[in-house]
């Protein structure tokens, strides 16, 4: 665990990179003129127009890197990836963005301590990625570095050293020529520059490198807290090198290292411009504001004899910054004053960033407190007082606090526009092969790579969960219930909600539930404070069964062994969480779909209702309703015929196979839901009043098995038994396939005595969809607005507390990684809220992701928790981008008397 422990601390996190961020150049305006480029890249399988690979020289080990690419305020960032080697065995730490100029990266792979390799990424049509020979002494300062394209091919690497035994003000100007694959340096001293400033009172140390478009070898050396050296890194001996001291108002002699935090300079549109973020205290609000100032001058006052200097362009204060409710997205992000207007002075600011093609505009990157796992970045109109947008940045990977997160790029001006994408394709696609044939081979001699591949493929998602989610005691009104994820993640977050437990093989296991309303999606972390998670997790722990305030949490442990957990909100002796292991289950719990939790006092009962197959002859109908009592740790069965319930169904027409399990009214009263066909419900402690309820008969199918989940629902809801059905009709007027919802319920007080009714039916091309609510421009569009008929469709969940609320997930293409959650007023034929759910760990298109829990209505309120517990962020994930919407047919169910029909899902899977 010594190994690369700064990564240690952020694993979960550089193993899955953020949802937003493309590469192929298919956005609606193409790729931007340049970007917020973060400088730790992260360890993720992505590949798209911009991969390049190389290979390495320890032990001839392949790397792949790929940018994916945003516009700003979203920060583009870089995946590193080794298709040849599990990527634990080669990272010690992320990989590093060193330097950026042009179409050129400088990215530093951490292989050990002592240890790194250097690759120059340059982008193009067919992007190439270069491996640097061993560098020392030299690159030992990554923001003293200056990467330059040369005129005709390769590029030059050069550095401003401080030469200390030469004496005050001495350097050496280092230079790397790639066609020669040399170094060389030249001394450099203050004394000698035009315009040199005294050397016994000017200590300078460069921590940004910047060019010129109009002298590509002329470098720009800039110490922000007093000045600027600009020299040609081809022409030393000339007197083409000069000093230029920063605005005067602004420099300061005591300062050395971490001016970035609070200042940036750029050529933006032929002018030197520089940022400044400075604290002042406001005794109006009687604590400490911020303002922001940016000065200027011609990039040619810098190069001759100009005696044109700094003008002071814009100078705003965070208290006298415009908020527009209505124009300003994510505004709910900000702290609120107490008339709950936001509050921008409120925020701990720091990383003033110019943009690259707007000098008005500046980007700030904000906390509400500054030990924050999440951050926003603003967006600031500096000419009209105005904030324009706010976006989130995950900052838990800054260790030590408020740090450099990321610089500008123009990169993206070079990559292989969407026209010519088809020229690359056979390449891409042969490439991919080819990686794919190294992966398989070199499962042969790395067998941590084979363990699970499910798990495998999606490890970058599972170690890192989403930013929304947090502490249900932070929350006015935790959520009554949620959508849990049953995929758990593995990952240290840490809440009031947090217990732990002691597994089989002897290490702790830590769970964790980060509670969000519906439409997003709750979920779990699960994480070992005494082991490593990749030595420790198979595959990502899954959610078996829920129920009032349990879980049953289901760890799969290496090598091929799987502990079962029942996670309680509240402990039975304290109103803390607790956790509970329970005995080896052999041959109980086989099926997820088919288990009960309920809870008992001191205890809980685990029930499953199993097909009874020693005589299929003789088994036809009959089942094992099996009881596990956590009071005495035991295990007991009891047959269960269909030929003993009351209202038995046709044992030789009706196969009952549970796909979903819900209690009723009665604490042991379980109620065990073939979609399909109908219900069989009986009392866990006594089944002499079993009895069978038939779906409602115009959904019932006989021939269908399995999957009913994907178009279909069943709850109680406000005191109904309630059935959701999801189907595709054709619709000709807009020449494709729509779909459309319809519920029935019946009173679980007289379910004998009552018969189902239809409540409600909305076709998708009737709901009303408002321009205003959060994340509806994600949506694909028909003449420009838009609508959810072209969606692809599925899952069907009902809300626990409004009958009249059904969520959908929906997909552009059925394959996308990322899904949109829709919740759906049924009653008034409208779209209510759209949220964002990364849908790349499931591996078959349409998957069973989430199930409805009730379990924060149990919850111990913040008046007993501890108080320094950790407090992970709440911000909700924006959708990654904007897909063009394929019109296709997609059967999940038949809708009535149409000429569809229902399909097994194995045909579309």
């Amino acid at each position: 665990m010594a190994k690369g422990r700064r990564l240690w601390k952020t694993k979960h996190l550089t193993l899955r990179p953020p949802c937003h961020g493309g590469g192929d150049g298919d956005g609606d305006g193409g790729h931007p003129d340049w970007i917020l480029l973060d400088v730790q890249a992260y360890i993720a399988d992505r590949r798209n127009a911009t991969t390049a690979t190389a290979m390495l020289s320890n032990g001839g080990h392949q790397i792949q890197v790929t940018i994916c690419v945003a516009p700003p305020p979203l920060v583009s960032y870089i995946c590193a990836w080794s298709p040849t080697t599990h990527p634990a065995e080669l990272f010690d730490t992320e990989p590093t963005v060193e330097a950026v100029d042009a179409d050129l990266l400088l990215l530093r792979i951490h292989v050990s301590l002592n240890h790194v390799h250097d690759l120059v990424y340059q982008a193009s049509m067919l992007p190439s990625l270069t491996l640097m020979p061993s560098q020392d002494p030299y690159l030992h300062e990554p923001n003293c570095i200056a990467l330059i394209p040369r005129s005709s091919h390769g590029f030059y690497i050069s550095t401003l050293d401080t030469d200390l035994r030469s004496g005050i003000g001495r350097y050496n100007l280092c230079l790397f020529d790639s066609t020669n694959s040399k170094w060389s340096h030249e001394s450099l001293s203050l004394d000698q520059l035009r315009n040199p400033p005294d050397k016994n009172e000017v200590l300078h140390i460069t921590e940004k490198v910047i060019t010129f478009i109009n002298d590509p070898h002329l470098v720009a050396f800039v110490d922000l807290w007093r000045g600027i050296i600009i020299c040609d890194i081809l022409d030393t001996k000339t007197q083409t090198a000069s000093y230029v001291p920063m605005p005067k108002e602004i420099i300061n002699l005591n300062r050395t290292r971490g001016a970035l935090i609070t200042r940036d300079i750029a050529v933006v549109r032929d002018r030197l411009t520089m940022a400044r973020l400075g604290t002042v205290f406001d005794p109006e609000i009687n604590g400490w504001d911020w303002e922001l100032s940016t000065w200027s001058r011609p990039v040619g006052s810098c190069l001759d004899d100009d005696d044109e200097d700094w003008r002071e362009d814009f100078m705003v204060e965070s208290c006298d910054i415009s908020v527009d409710d209505n124009t300003c997205k994510n505004v709910e992000l900000l702290p609120k004053t107490q008339d709950d207007r936001p509050a921008i002075a409120k925020l701990h600011v720091a990383n003033p960033t110019l943009s690259l093609t707007d000098p008005q505009v500046v980007y700030l990157v904000g906390n509400v407190d500054i030990t924050d796992e999440k951050a926003v970045l603003l967006t600031l109109d500096m000419a009209n007082k105005r904030l324009q947008r706010i976006s989130v940045y995950d900052a838990e990977r800054f260790v030590n606090g408020v740090d450099v997160g990321f610089t500008q790029s123009t990169i993206s001006q070079y990559f292989a526009p969407a026209s010519d994408l088809a020229e690359i394709d056979l390449f891409l696609v042969l490439s991919r092969f080819q990686v794919k044939l190294l992966i398989d081979r070199s499962r042969g001699s790395h067998p941590s790579m084979s363990k699970n591949y499910p798990l495998t493929r999606t490890i970058h998602l599972t170690l890192r969960p989403p930013c929304h989610g947090g502490d249900p005691s932070d929350a006015d009104h935790p959520p009554e219930w949620v959508l849990l994820d049953f995929r758990a993640y593995v990952a240290d977050r840490r809440n009031a909600t947090t217990a732990t437990a002691r597994l089989g093989n002897g290490h702790a296991i830590q769970v964790t539930i980060c509670a969000a309303p519906p439409p997003l999606v709750s979920y779990i972390c699960a994480w070992s404070p005494t082991s490593d998670p990749t030595e420790l997790f198979e595959m990502e722990p899954t959610v078996e069964a829920v129920n009032a305030d349990l879980v049953l949490l289901r760890i799969h442990v290496l090598p091929y062994e799987v502990e079962d957990l029942v996670y309680r909100a509240r402990g039975w002796r304290t109103p803390l969480p607790s956790l509970t292991p329970i005995p080896k289950q052999d041959p109980y719990l086989q099926e997820r779909y088919n288990i009960a939790i309920l809870p008992r006092s001191h205890g809980f009962y685990i029930s499953t209702l199993d097909c009874y197959f020693p005589d299929p002859d003789r088994s036809l109908g009959r089942y094992n309703l099996c009881l596990f009592d956590s009071l005495y740790c035991k295990w007991s069965n009891v047959p269960l015929s269909l030929d003993q319930l009351r209202n038995p169904p046709d044992k030789n027409k009706v196969f009952h196979l549970t796909e979903k399990v819900i209690i009723l009214k009665d604490p042991h009263l379980v109620a065990f839901a073939d979609l399909w066909r109908g219900i069989i419900i009986c009392d866990i402690l006594d089944i002499s009043t079993a009895s069978y309820v038939p779906m409602p008969k115009e959904i019932i199918n006989l021939r269908r098995t399995r999957a009913s989940s994907i178009t279909r629902d069943i709850a109680v809801v406000n005191g109904r038994l309630t059935v959701v059905r999801l189907t595709t009709v054709f619709d000709p007027d807009i020449n494709g396939w729509d779909w459309d919802l319809s519920t029935w319920s019946r009173a679980v007080d007289c379910l004998e005595q009552e018969d189902w009714r239809e409540d409600s039916l909305v076709e998708a091309s009737d709901i009303l969809i408002d321009h205003n609510i959060c994340n509806v421009e994600l949506l694909p569009k028909i003449q420009g607005q838009p609508t959810m008929a072209k969606l692809h469709v599925a899952l069907p969940t009902l809300s626990l507390t409004d009958a009249q609320v059904v969520y959908v997930m929906g997909k552009v293409n059925e394959s996308d990684e990322k899904a949109v959650l829709l919740s759906i007023d049924m009653a008034n034929r409208r779209l209510d809220a759209v949220s964002v759910y990364d849908a790349a760990r499931i591996l078959h298109y349409f998957d069973v992701c989430y199930t409805q829990s009730t379990i924060f209505r149990y919850s111990a309120p913040s008046s007993g928790l501890n108080g320094n517990l950790k407090r992970p962020g709440k911000f909700p994930m924006p959708y990654p981008r904007k897909q063009q919407a394929v019109n296709e047919p997609f059967l999940p169910d038949a809708g009535r008397g149409l000429e569809t029909e229902d399909r097994d899902t194995m045909d579309w899977e």
